[in-house]
């Protein structure tokens, strides 16, 4: 499956809710003057900053789990980097597609804490260390700088915050949320 076919699957998927939610939590966090109708993939109007938000100090979003094959282990007992490739791109565009764009950086500089909700995903990695997890999300960062939320995944431009592990009966999703760091004087 390629990139563009994953983004239109995501895009036509159960996940619309997710993207909902995730474009609902954008707009509630920028000043309603600064917000501009903008489209996304299918075309429909979602509420996101154009102008600088200078208000916002953190944002949430959610994403599923990855794929197995995004794994920093062997997975699926196979370690060949095309079939971890493969999986990584199309996370990256899945993660993609439930962001909502386009909005200007909103961070020059952020930290990044995660958590990890491991509830029942079949087909999805379940990290046993945060170590791995962090390893197994690097397509979602990815995802968040094309989408422009961030400016690198660099150290100069984010830095990791927490990371939690919570085991969960019914939710299977990575929360990450993005939090305004004030540069170094």
């Amino acid at each position: 499956m390629t990139p563009t076919e994953a983004r239109r699957l995501a895009l036509s998927s159960p996940d619309a809710d997710v993207r909902r939610k995730n474009a609902e939590r954008v707009g509630a966090q920028i000043p309603a003057k600064e917000r501009k109708p903008l489209r996304n993939g299918t075309g429909k109007q979602i509420a996101v900053s154009a102008g600088e938000p200078s208000g916002v100090q953190s944002i949430t979003f959610e994403f599923p789990l990855p794929p197995t094959g995004c794994s920093p282990n062997n997975s699926g007992g196979s370690s060949h980097w095309r079939v971890k490739e493969g999986a990584r791109a199309e996370y990256r565009a899945e993660c993609l597609a439930l962001l909502p764009r386009p909005v200007p950086v909103l961070f020059q500089r952020a930290v990044i804490s995660v958590e990890f909700w491991l509830g029942p995903a079949v087909g999805r990695y379940h990290p046993r260390d945060s170590a791995n997890g962090i390893s197994a999300i690097k397509a979602l960062c990815d995802a968040i700088v094309e989408a422009g939320y961030l400016i690198d995944d660099a150290a100069k431009y984010l830095t990791w915050g927490e990371t939690k592990l919570i085991r969960s009966k019914a939710r299977a999703c990575v929360a990450v949320t993005l939090k305004r760091e004030e540069a170094e004087r």
